[in-house]
């Protein structure tokens, strides 16, 4: 999974006729995120974080079969935050590495909001780049697509997800 805001819901469905263990790995992750599963009737799943790679982690538990709801969240925090924002960057992919250097020594900064145009052609080649590049930020980074990103409207949502959406963090929406 893509990780497109701080925090997100989904459903699994599983058809097995037996519980079955999943693993779920979640790139462009919050620091501190953490994953609660529920079966349909309310009952906590047992969830186990099998890796913590900074913005990539894992988890591995088992699902019943029917629908379980699976909740990636961060713990609460208070206070002033601040976040940054770029775009067009589809032209300077290559020098990022010096604005996540400067974001390092920027501890207050809980995630960058990028306002599109991460790739130039909007290929798969690009995005995957992109999506490598941004990895190797010190906190997520949530971007919109802009002209240059959806020529292949598809694609862009198979490797970011959505065009354009919403989240709330800290009782403020973005």
């Amino acid at each position: 999974l893509w990780a497109e805001a701080p925090e997100f819901e989904l459903t699994v469905d599983s058809t097995a006729v037996e519980s079955r263990s999943f693993a779920f790995t979640v790139r462009n992750a919050k620091p501190g995120l953490h994953l609660a599963a529920h079966s349909l009737d309310g009952s906590s799943l047992a969830v186990t974080m099998t890796s913590d790679l900074g913005s990539v982690k894992t988890w591995r538990l088992w699902l019943p079969p029917a629908q379980s709801r699976l909740r990636f969240f961060a713990p609460p925090s208070s206070g002033p935050f601040q976040i940054a924002v770029f775009s067009d960057i589809h032209n300077g992919i290559g020098e990022i590495d010096d604005f996540f250097v400067h974001l390092e020594q920027h501890p207050e900064v809980r995630f960058v909001l990028c306002a599109g145009d991460v790739s130039d052609s909007g290929d798969r080649q690009e995005f995957e780049a992109v999506q490598q590049a941004f990895l190797r930020s010190p906190v997520p980074i949530f971007t919109t697509a802009g002209n240059h990103d959806i020529r292949d409207s598809a694609l862009w949502a198979e490797m970011f997800g959505r065009h354009s959406f919403h989240f709330a963090f800290q009782e403020v929406h973005f």
